[in-house]
């Protein structure tokens, strides 16, 4: 606060906000890095899965043997990648306590994989393929809305700390909107002009590439530049 003569005086209130904002980049810092660590995690478990299958399948195909094997392995790595999600939505929803949409996001981060494990299950069976696909699109809109009830929050915690990231976190929201208006209008146009539609979707899905890169970057900075904030106190 200021005194009479322009002064600046450090009061309680000052001191009770730094102390709020010490610990949400000490809490926050914290839960964003272990975010960040399980996305790499899921890449790199995923990726395995593929080595793995691919050697698998080789294998059968040079010595014999039985490719159920194969389908074990996928459903291994679908269990496995569904727990993992099951731990991320967790701890966004921990995240509440400073902002009531982290709780709105986790909710329907772990709604959203669990449509996704729901159409793994239901593709197997033929008679329900339409189920699947409904499936399908339905986890792919709620876990778009989650991400931006997620960006929504982050951008507005760590503009505490680092105003720059803040700006980056509403340009990772501009982008995915981007995208998704992008990978309709491929749609739209793919049952009117096949080829422009083919280019719109092409076009969408290098674009959801970039945003899933940014986004893990955008998690590492985040979580790094709050603990240095921490540790500036």
């Amino acid at each position: 606060m200021y005194g009479t003569g322009g002064n600046y005086y450090y009061d309680e209130h000052d001191a009770k906000r730094d102390e709020y904002l010490k610990r949400q980049a000490n809490v926050m810092g914290n839960k964003v890095m272990l975010l960040f660590k399980l996305t790499i995690l899921s890449i790199v478990m995923a990726l395995a899965s593929v080595v793995a299958m691919l050697v698998i399948a080789v294998y059968t195909v040079m010595y014999g043997g039985s490719e159920q094997i194969v389908l074990y392995v996928a459903w291994g790595v679908a269990i496995l990648a569904f727990i993992i999600n099951l731990i991320y939505g967790g701890v966004v929803i921990s995240m509440k306590e400073f902002d009531g949409k982290y709780l709105t996001s986790g909710i329907l981060y772990i709604l959203g994989q669990s449509l996704s494990l729901a159409k793994e299950v239901l593709g197997e069976i033929e008679s329900l393929s339409m189920l699947a696909s409904l499936a399908s699109l339905a986890s792919s809109v709620v876990l778009l809305i989650s991400l931006f009830f997620f960006v929504n929050a982050i951008k507005d915690d760590v503009a505490s700390f680092n105003s720059y990231l803040s700006g980056s976190w509403e340009g990772f929201k501009k982008m995915n909107i981007a995208m998704v208006v992008i990978v309709v209008i491929g749609v739209v146009l793919a049952f009117i002009i096949p080829a422009l539609g083919g280019i719109a979707i092409f076009v969408g899905s290098v674009l959801a590439l970039i945003i899933s890169i940014w986004q893990i970057v955008l998690l590492y900075k985040t979580g790094k530049s709050m603990l240095a904030f921490k540790e500036g106190f």
